[in-house]
């Protein structure tokens, strides 16, 4: 039997005693009610409405409902009435709400013991519905204290002592009463089990074997104790005076704690090692076992779950041009605001770094999911405010649903990861939901990043050639090195094809270096051979990115024996968008300082500015072949003229890539291009095949 069936049926049944009270009441006016040979008496109106509110309020909340709203409203109403009728029993008023009502029912109002069971109560309802109220210790320690007050006054009618019935300053709560607050506060713990003790009950949260093994005998010792002083007074060998009630507390409080103290001991550790010290949220590998639970529990009740799993768009960038402590505000504030859209039962986790993983429970449909998805990329989508500055961040969502999409906990996560990963290739802000055919083509491309980290070490790359000339003299002036990648089963896998899985997943640093250490190798070979010509070698702004990248530029020159213009280096218009990050500052000195050449590849593409042309050691421009092919039309012609204007009032060298035809010469030639590269005057070649 799981925590939550056990939470259903505890709240449904107190639900069902307190209608029955008020039925009676509404009907005749009587508060007596009898069940099963039992008379029920002496609960008012007030007391059976609010164990009403209460158990509905369980049964709304998200463990069981998926609806914190009522939940929290509910929790509201009933604290106020407990509030009032407390107010009056202070004030030495008879009636309490029940004669702000009504008249006819100022003939009583809770007890104290009553009213303050129901503020306790209120709270753990509340903070069942709410993230922000959520404490597990403040929770337990709120429901554990309600039960056994409860208890003991259940304890005190069995033996008809009016000690343990009237504890401390509480009058006398009657015994249906008592008995229907202690299945209330009972529902409560069930409804929430890995906030509190009763969790080792059902296998819920953390807690070792030894803890479980020992919660019974901790649980059940002190009612033996109890009971067995209490039959020693029937006895007569103890008075049944204050001094019984003393002990009895006092027996069942030092057991409360001691089993709420040892479960704390025995679970520091492990709940250390289960939260974030940046975030104070779950781990990964505690998420994946919370996510299997989630998953058997909604198979069990017909329930689904969903599973949504987001990143931060260019965080890294964050880091890089801020900080490490901007960007640590940066993820908690995501975490802060996505946890306060979220309900108790929902699971959020930092699965590492900008990553974050959310498992949305309890819910009954689709739509509810959704809904909670939507939800959370509204909140997370407004700009983090750190140290008086707004950054404006961009998050990537990929949601999957359980048994919808996928029937096991492991394709429910792979499936995500799968959605989640064609989410980023849709812009910044895309939140994207499981689709079949784009998860297989996703599933390919996962299976092509895993093959790429291994292909250098299996001899799979090679390098060709592609030569750019001087279209004036047609002088071959430069190759340009490119990686090409020989699959064992797949064949000749085009660049296009790796090239982005290689900066998405991390690989282009070490396919970067591997090709930079080949071309500068094979440039030192052809000037061996007294062959004059450059290399130009592409450089992804990933790595650029990355601190030692200068350093490692300058000792791969250095150990091939290469000058700085020996080799070019083409970097697209994105590298200079990102010329206020140190780490790209710091490649640009190293060039400048070196005198490798710069050359803007994929020119007019991208979202460079005239400024970033200036301030940036460039040498050359390299209009994309995009235009080139447009050039033999009037409109395209113009567009490829004004691009060579550009690029001569800045003193840059121009390049045209894609050449085709003898036409598309012509045209370049006339406008004043400097160099042209494409297949009508050579394709790729391997080394050996280059000649001037």
């Amino acid at each position: 039997m799981s925590a939550r069936s056990v939470s259903t049926a505890l709240a449904t049944l107190t639900l069902a005693i307190s209608c029955g009270v008020l039925l009676m009441t509404w009907a005749d006016g009587t508060t007596s009610l009898e069940l099963f040979g039992f008379a029920l008496s002496g609960m008012v109106p007030s007391t059976a409405l609010s164990f009403v509110l209460v158990a509905l309020g369980i049964l709304a909340t998200p463990p069981l409902a998926g609806r914190a709203v009522p939940a929290t409203a509910i929790a509201l109403v009933v604290a106020c009435v407990a509030v009032v009728d407390l107010a009056a029993l202070a004030a030495g008023e008879v009636g309490g709400i029940e004669g702000l009502v009504a008249e006819d029912w100022r003939q009583g109002s809770m007890s104290f013991a009553t009213a303050f069971q129901f503020l306790l109560a209120s709270y753990c309802l509340a903070a069942l519905a709410s993230v922000r109220l959520q404490s597990d210790r403040a929770f337990s320690a709120c429901a554990t204290l309600g039960l056994l007050l409860s208890l003991v006054g259940v304890v005190g009618y069995a033996f008809d002592s009016r000690a343990l019935t009237e504890i401390f300053i509480f009058s006398a709560m009657a015994p249906h009463t008592a008995v229907t607050a202690a299945m209330l506060h009972a529902a409560l713990l069930a409804a929430r089990p890995q906030a509190s003790w009763i969790g080792l009950l059902f296998d819920v949260g953390t807690g070792s074997d030894a803890a479980r093994r020992m919660l019974p005998f901790a649980v059940l010792g002190p009612f033996l104790l109890c009971l067995g002083t209490l039959a020693l007074v029937r006895a007569e060998v103890f008075d049944p005076n204050f001094r019984l009630s003393l002990l009895t507390i006092l027996l069942m409080t030092v057991s409360s704690l001691a089993v709420l103290r040892n479960a704390e001991t025995v679970n520091h550790a492990e709940r250390q090692a289960r939260l974030d010290d940046l975030t104070a949220l779950i781990k990964r590998d505690y998420f994946m076992q919370e996510l299997e639970r989630g998953v058997e529990g909604a198979a069990k009740d017909g329930t689904k779950v969903g599973l949504v799993l987001f990143d931060l768009d260019r965080f890294h960038s964050i880091n890089q041009l801020l900080g490490d402590s901007v960007g640590d505000a940066v993820l908690r504030s995501v975490s802060e605001r996505v946890a306060a859209e979220i309900s108790g039962t929902d699971t959020l986790s930092r699965t590492g770094g900008d990553e974050f993983a959310l498992m949305v429970c309890g819910r009954h449909s689709r739509d509810e999911i959704i809904a909670v998805a939507e939800r959370i990329r509204a909140a997370v989508s407004g700009p983090v405010t750190v140290n008086g500055g707004a950054i404006d961040i961009g998050t990537s969502f990929g949601v999957t649903i359980f048994p919808d999409d996928a029937t096991d906990t492991a394709s429910l996560w792979r499936s995500c990861n799968l959605t989640l990963s064609t989410c980023k290739s849709y812009g910044r802000g895309s939140i994207c939901f499981f689709d079949e055919k784009v998860a297989a083509a996703e599933l390919k491309r996962s299976q092509l990043e895993s093959e790429l980290k291994g292909a250098i070490e299996r001899d799979e790359m090679f390098l060709e050639f592609q030569p750019l000339f001087d279209i004036a003299t047609r002088r071959m002036t430069c190759v340009e090195a490119l990686v090409r990648w020989q699959h064992v089963r797949e064949g000749l896998v085009p660049p296009v094809d790796f090239i982005q899985v290689a900066e998405e997943s991390g690989a282009i640093r070490s396919l970067g270096q591997w090709v930079l250490r080949k071309a500068c190798a094979q440039r030192a070979a052809w000037k061996a051979r007294g062959l004059d010509f450059k290399v130009a070698v592409n450089v992804s702004p990933a790595e650029t990115a990355y601190d030692d990248y200068p350093d490692f530029l300058a000792r791969t020159l250095d150990a091939a024996g290469l000058d700085g213009d020996d080799i070019e280096l083409e970097i697209t218009e994105g590298a200079l968008i990102d010329y206020e990050i140190p780490s790209v500052r710091s490649f640009f000195r190293v060039c400048e300082s070196r005198g490798i050449g710069l050359v803007i590849d994929d020119f007019g593409t991208g979202y460079s500015s005239l400024s970033y042309l200036r301030r940036v050691p460039v040498s050359k421009i390299k209009i994309d072949r995009s235009f080139v092919w447009q050039i033999e039309h009037a409109e395209g012609e113009k567009l490829v003229e004004a691009m060579v204007r550009v690029g001569k009032s800045l003193d840059k060298r121009i390049v045209a890539e894609g050449i085709e035809n003898a036409a598309q010469v012509e045209a370049l030639r006339r406008i004043g291009c400097h160099d042209v590269q494409g297949y009508y005057f050579s394709p790729p070649l391997r080394a050996e095949a280059i000649a001037v």
